[in-house]
């Protein structure tokens, strides 16, 4: 006989710990695209400059002063804004051979292995974090900055501190992402995947 007063638990009934992976991973994730947004709208910025930049020369003969400098600071940004975003896609460059070779093998070394190798993506980023960091604070009190003195200059931290925010970002995406791999039911992605 069934007792009728034990509550079944329903398959879409998340425990308290996933519920609260899930509220950190939805976080993560509008982190990221935000900061990938923010890339996005910079690359348009840099877009309409460097256009200016042409016209003004072209036309007018005035360039617009300080393009190459905030083009090649606004590259940098770019860059670390947007690659949390490029790793939680899964568009982040990377060899599957191995990994898929392995996984015939064994799925669970093949996991685990995955897994310690995001980890690694993990620990180096946190290092270009705290180096970032240093980088920016030394920046900032220094009064760095890139350009010619007197005709341009643009400080150089704020590149720092964006950078930093991709950096960090991109620590919590490898976590993860290799949490997500050592779930049972992820696939190695196949070929067509990359």
């Amino acid at each position: 006989m069934i007792r009728q007063d034990i509550p079944i638990p329903r398959e879409d009934a998340l425990a308290p710990s996933s519920k609260l992976a899930e509220r950190v991973r939805s976080y993560l994730e509008a982190a990221t695209s935000a900061c990938c947004a923010l890339g996005s709208v910079t690359i348009l910025i840099v877009m309409t400059l460097v256009n200016l930049d042409v016209f003004g020369r072209s036309l007018l003969n005035k360039p617009v002063t300080g393009v190459n400098e905030i083009v090649s600071s606004a590259v940098v940004a770019i860059v670390y804004l947007q690659i949390a975003q490029s790793l939680r896609s899964g568009k982040l460059t990377r060899s599957q051979a191995f990994i898929k070779g392995l996984a015939r093998l064994s799925p669970l070394t093949s996991r685990i292995f995955d897994f310690c190798i995001f980890i690694v993506g993990a620990l180096f980023f946190c290092v270009l974090t705290v180096l970032g960091a240093r980088a920016t604070g030394q920046a900032y009190e220094q009064g760095k900055f890139v350009g010619t003195t007197g005709i341009f200059e643009l400080p150089i931290w704020p590149v720092y501190v964006l950078m930093v925010m991709g950096c960090s970002l991109t620590v919590m995406q490898f976590i993860a992402v290799g949490l997500e791999r050592l779930r049972p039911q992820h696939q190695t992605p196949t070929g067509d995947d990359i």
